[in-house]
């Protein structure tokens, strides 16, 4: 059940602003009336930690503390299906199955296949990225309602 009067049961979606601080929730709405982008895998939840004004603050599954608009929808309870970590693929094939490709160690390839630094000489790009790079893109709306990460 949703909407703005309905019970504090499991399962039943409402504002932020109805919910009660250390609740948790999933399926959270960015913005309102958009439908829930937030906490959405399995056996995962969020805990709302404070409400200040027009935001309220939630605890994120990653330690991350994000504000939300109040009348921003969530809903109450965790989700369930949380044994998926738990199954054993067993072998390659069902991974296969299941569309992810076979990857072969950068340490068992040809030497010149597995260099980064020729092949971006090559290429004439002179950014080396082989230690990685950052895997959060920043944006600057989002950057206004995250508090920690």
């Amino acid at each position: 059940m949703s909407g703005e009067k309905s019970s504090l049961t499991i399962a039943n979606a409402l504002p932020l602003s109805n919910i009660p601080v250390g609740m948790s929730i999933h399926n959270i709405e960015m913005y309102p009336g958009a439908g829930g982008k937030f906490i959405r895998s399995g056996g995962t939840s969020a805990q709302i930690t404070s409400k200040e004004g027009k935001y309220v603050t939630v605890r994120m599954p990653s330690g991350e503390v994000r504000k939300f608009l109040a009348n921003c929808y969530a809903t109450i309870g965790q989700l369930g299906a949380d044994e998926w970590k738990l199954v054993t693929i067993g072998k390659a094939g069902r991974k296969h199955h299941m569309g992810v490709r076979p990857t072969t160690r950068g340490k068992a390839r040809a030497w010149d296949t597995r260099s980064q630094v020729l092949i971006r000489e090559e290429l004439g790009d002179s950014r080396l990225i082989c230690g990685g790079t950052n895997q959060r893109e920043r944006k600057l709306e989002a950057e206004s309602i995250l508090i920690s990460i």
